[in-house]
Formats: structure tokens, C-alpha cells, sequence
């Protein structure tokens, strides 16, 4: 049976928490709101935006990067005595084969679909060193380049398919198994002008995955578009959730997210005075359902500031949160207002 946690549990062992910060000499703080909207904000900090449209899942892509990465495993292996001091530490070209049958079509837009299907299950490896693949994997992928002048312009599109696609290996008394199912899209176009170093671009992206690993399942769908440029970013639409069993966060932007990379500059001062990592504006909308409760809450980036400042508003209380206050110390950047 699969396992299920909250995200309450997550937050925790994400490791950063919003108790390091020191309340009292705060009239209000982030304890006067729901611990849901305390996680959610625990959450963003931990996993580096990992709630973020597809593009930036970190968790979504650490699976999908994982299992490129075993696809892409590097040919050659150590001698098996090379493990002991003073031992023959020849690399032997004993390449690694696939036990998928591999499928590749070229398209007639240009772009090249290749599959990877494992079937019910095959072992992966070589020698001795072996795990269990099964299910299919499938990657679609175009990008075409065009130069005028010194401005190079690029459109490309990555598509994956995931059908019960994840595998299992055994060492010891220890074994590890992941999954993975569902799809995602991202599609765009960039231009780079070598003469000024001026660049831009644009992209849309959806995703709607179901992962799972050692008996954790989540599911992640989300669906976005926002452009870039030397100056900065934008995202003009998103719309994700995040979800585990009947629990889940759901989050919409309801005014564009606004990054300005004119914030950051090289002078001197400490990290939080010259990186600023969060939006400076915008809004969004979040809802959930956590442990049988429901609810709503808004973060407001605030009015276009160089700062990392944001706002967490829930039940009327608008709170204050200073991000850098959490990286990498402790501060009493929490009030509340109204």
C-alpha cells in the first residue's frame, strides 16, 4: 500500500522553519496565522520555488532528472578490486547497455521523438551492478536556431511522457523504488544579440505528473506563461497544485510576478543587500485542504521594491515577512499590520 504524509510533515523535514524566528518582541507574528500558510511559505523557502510552475519544480524535475541521468549513465566501469588502498584502478570500456527497446522518429515539424520501453521489466546495468526498469519514457525535443547579424533567435519545445516508468534496486537488506506517470510541455523562443549582450524571450509550459518514491506519492499538475529578459522576469499566468492523497495547496497568480534582476548589483554588503531572490511584485491566491481543514490565503510581493520582503494576508491580518531573516540566520523580521 502506498504511503501518504502531509505537508506538514514535509515542511518539517524540509529542515527550514519559521520557528528560528524571535516573536516576542512582535505585538503579532506569522503564529497569528494558520500553520498552512506558515508551511506553504516554509515550503517555498526550502526547496527553492519548488511549488513553482513546471519549468522550476526542483522536486518534479530531481525525478525526471534522475531517471535522464540513469538513461545517460557514462560508459566504463572501475576494476572490482579497485576498492582497497594500493589496488589496480584501471577503467575498463565496458559500456553500459539498455534493456529498453529504443525508439527514434524524426517528425515532420523537426523535431525527434525517441521512446525508451522497458516493458514489464528489465534489468538495467552492467556486471554485477543491476536494478529493475519497467514502463515507458518518451521525449519529444526541437530546437532550432536562426542568426541575423549579431541576434541569434531560438524556438524550441520539450515534451516527456511518463507510463508507469520508474524501476527498483536492491542492495543489502535496502531497497529503493520510484515511479513516475503523467506528461509535461514546455515550448518557447529566445533571442541573444551578441554585439550588446541584450537578451529575451518567452515561454508557455504544463505538467501533470503523478511521482512517488519509496512509498511517497505526490501529484503535480500546473500550467504558465512568462517571458524574460536582461532586465528581468515576469510570470504573466500560472496556475499549479501540489498534491498528496486528499491533501493538497493550489495556487494562482491574480497579478503578474514581477522579478527585476536590476536589483542585484556587485557592491559590497552581505548576500541578502546585493541578491534579491523573490518576486519585488504581484499577487497570488492560494487555497488548500491540509488534515480535513480548508482554507484560502494571499502573498503579495509588494509594489515593486528591491528588497525580499513579501506579505502573507489571511482572516484580515496582513503579515510582514522579511525572507533574508531566514537565510542564512535568524531575525525578528515578522510584524503584523491592520
Amino acid at each position: 500500500m502506498r504511503l501518504k504524509r502531509t505537508f506538514l510533515a514535509v515542511a518539517l523535514l524540509l529542515g527550514f522553519a519559521f520557528s528560528c524566528v524571535d516573536d516576542d518582541s512582535n505585538r503579532n507574528s506569522l503564529n497569528d496565522l494558520s500553520p498552512y500558510a506558515r508551511q506553504f511559505v516554509t515550503m517555498r523557502l526550502s526547496s527553492s520555488n519548488a511549488m513553482q510552475e513546471s519549468s522550476d519544480a526542483a522536486i518534479n524535475r530531481s525525478f525526471q532528472g534522475m531517471m535522464q541521468g540513469i538513461q545517460a549513465f557514462p560508459g566504463g566501469r572501475v576494476k572490482g578490486d579497485s576498492t582497497s588502498a594500493g589496488s589496480d584502478t584501471t577503467i575498463y570500456n565496458d559500456p553500459r547497455k539498455s534493456c529498453a527497446v529504443i525508439t527514434t522518429v524524426s517528425n515532420a515539424d523537426g523535431s525527434i521523438t525517441t521512446t525508451y520501453d522497458y516493458g514489464d521489466g528489465c534489468d538495467e546495468g552492467w556486471g554485477t551492478t543491476t536494478y529493475v526498469m519497467h514502463g515507458k519514457y518518451v521525449q519529444t525535443y526541437k530546437f532550432v536556431t536562426d542568426r541575423n547579424g549579431s541576434v541569434y533567435t531560438n524556438t524550441y519545445l520539450f515534451k516527456t511522457y511518463f507510463d508507469n516508468y520508474g524501476g527498483y534496486y536492491e542492495y543489502d537488506t535496502i531497497t529503493s523504488e520510484w515511479f513516475n506517470n503523467g506528461s509535461s510541455y514546455y515550448s518557447g523562443h529566445s533571442t541573444y544579440d551578441t554585439a550588446t549582450l541584450k537578451f529575451a524571450g518567452s515561454y508557455t509550459s504544463y505538467d501533470t505528473t503523478e511521482y512517488g518514491y519509496n512509498g511517497l506519492v505526490h501529484e503535480y499538475k500546473s500550467k504558465g506563461k512568462s517571458k524574460y529578459s536582461d532586465a528581468g522576469s515576469t510570470v504573466e499566468e500560472s496556475e499549479y497544485e501540489y498534491g498528496d492523497g486528499n491533501n493538497y495547496y493550489h495556487a494562482k497568480v491574480i497579478q503578474p510576478l514581477v522579478s527585476n534582476y536590476r536589483c542585484n548589483n556587485a557592491g559590497v554588503g552581505s548576500f541578502r543587500e546585493i541578491y534579491v531572490w523573490i518576486p519585488v511584485s504581484g499577487r497570488e491566491v492560494i487555497t488548500y485542504k491540509q488534515e480535513g481543514k480548508e482554507g484560502s490565503f494571499e502573498i503579495d510581493y509588494g509594489g515593486g521594491e528591491c528588497d525580499n520582503i513579501l506579505y502573507i494576508i489571511e482572516d484580515g491580518k496582513r503579515v510582514r515577512v522579511d525572507m533574508g531573516d531566514f537565510i542564512p540566520w535568524c531575525g525578528t523580521g515578522v510584524v503584523a499590520e491592520g
